[in-house]
């Protein structure tokens, strides 16, 4: 029949009965670094996702500039091109130097 023992009591190899608050606290002092280091790594996750997302909300601010500068490049080219067909109905007869070149080699061959 096995002896038993109070429930705050445990028996370490052979050093006899410790109660279960000084063994917490062996383990307590014993983990209590690495504790420490996972809090450190942690926060330093946490800054780090912090930068990022400043890193990211900067990116996205440069990328909509850039959107909105091909946008207005892009309203440019449209109104540029209806400028240009609207000289073309104006003046039909007017050819651009190119194609005098081409036609004047045409002319020669």
């Amino acid at each position: 029949k096995p002896i038993s023992q109070p429930p705050d009591a445990v028996v370490a190899s052979g050093l006899g009965p410790v109660s279960n608050h000084v063994l917490q606290n062996a383990i307590a002092d014993a983990i209590a670094p690495l504790c420490e280091q996972i809090r450190g790594e942690v926060r330093n996750l946490h800054l780090d996702l912090i930068r990022q997302g400043f890193v990211y909300q900067e990116q996205i601010k440069a990328l909509r500039q850039e959107c909105g500068e091909t946008r207005a490049l892009r309203l440019e080219i449209d109104q540029l091109r209806r400028e240009n067909e609207q000289l073309r109905r104006y003046v039909p007869f007017f050819e651009l130097p190119s194609q005098n070149a081409r036609s004047e080699h045409g002319r020669n061959a």
